[in-house]
């Protein structure tokens, strides 16, 4: 099965120190993009090295890199169950947290020690946090567990998680310690780690996650935190945003919204209406869930007859590849 396309959506994490993209598009395949020094003179396509290798793993949900090592590591996030067994909603499925170190100068990777084993509501997506040790968040449908090498695992008991929603987004804020987290009903929330640090030692252990729901926003597909408590929202299933954190409540919510991005995807359907002494207008049935909408389009019109065919009552159009 190496080498065939995934029915997941590819996956992308980034290393900055040291200038590696990791791509997984094809089962059993990963792509990694070496960027070196790109400030010499060379021409940039020599400055660009690529180069495939093949992992055991199959069914990835999702990978990232750890920060803070010597060489470049990253976690792997993947189902114990083979695809044609991967069903939406199968609450009994398994997943295994597999850590690998990559050799540059080899081109290959050697699986680490640390290993976790994650029986988890439709596990997600990785969180990974701290600096020089082996540790992640990772995200469910509506569960949220701490993953730590030499630590129990720690897993959040919160109210706000036992509705039907699931998680789907995250950046975060502050020195890492805070998260802002999105549903798929639109509702953002801020994932709080409490810790104790060690006496006369620099680390610390998490004791402690709570959950905060802060508003509701759009249906969220990236959020990204910029400065001085404003995120922007973008949306793929409604308008993108520009919102501020508010440290007390206003309205029973702790959000404001700046500004908003009109998006008019994805259109479930339209209609040209034809008004009395008017241009015609173009009426669009835009979003999805709570995010749906009217739009009524009455500028920036182009349409344009391509082709027609003498056929009566067509009750519907397919495409055929």
């Amino acid at each position: 099965d190496t080498g065939r396309p995934s029915i997941r959506q590819p996956l992308c994490t980034i290393d900055t120190k040291h200038g590696l993209i990791l791509l997984r598009i094809l089962e059993g395949v990963i792509k990694l993009i070496y960027l070196k020094d790109l400030s010499s003179k060379e021409s940039s396509s020599k400055n660009l090295e690529a180069y495939n290798i093949k992992i055991d793993e199959q069914n990835i949900i999702d990978i990232q890199f750890l920060t803070g090592h010597q060489k470049p590591t990253f976690l792997i996030l993947h189902s114990c169950k083979p695809e044609s067994y991967y069903v939406i909603g199968n609450e009994s499925e398994e997943y295994n947290l597999h850590t690998y170190a990559i050799e540059l100068k080899e081109r290959v990777i050697s699986r680490l020690s640390w290993k976790e084993k994650i029986t988890n509501s439709e596990a997600s997506f990785l969180i990974p946090f701290g600096q020089d040790e082996f540790s992640c968040i990772v995200i469910g449908r509506n569960s949220i567990g701490i993953y730590k090498e030499n630590e129990q695992i720690l897993e959040i008991d919160s109210p706000l998680l036992q509705e039907t929603t699931s998680l789907i987004s995250y950046c975060p804020i502050d020195d890492g310690r805070r998260y802002l987290v999105t549903d798929d009903c639109g509702k953002l929330y801020l994932l709080i780690l409490e810790s104790n640090k060690h006496n006369g030692s620099s680390s610390t252990t998490i004791t402690d996650l709570k959950l905060n729901l802060l508003g509701e926003i759009s249906i969220s597909r990236y959020i990204i935190y910029l400065d001085n408590s404003v995120a922007f929202i973008g949306s793929n299933f409604g308008d993108s945003q520009l919102i501020r954190l508010l440290p007390e409540p206003q309205n029973g919510s702790h959000l404001e919204l700046l500004e908003s991005y009109t998006n008019l995807g994805p259109i479930l359907d339209m209609s040209i209406i034809d008004l009395e002494r008017q241009d015609r207008q173009l009426v669009t049935c835009s979003g999805y869930a709570k995010d749906s909408s009217l739009r009524f389009i009455r500028t920036g019109i182009g349409i344009h007859e391509h082709a027609s065919i003498d056929l009566r009552n067509i009750k519907g159009l397919y495409f055929i590849a």
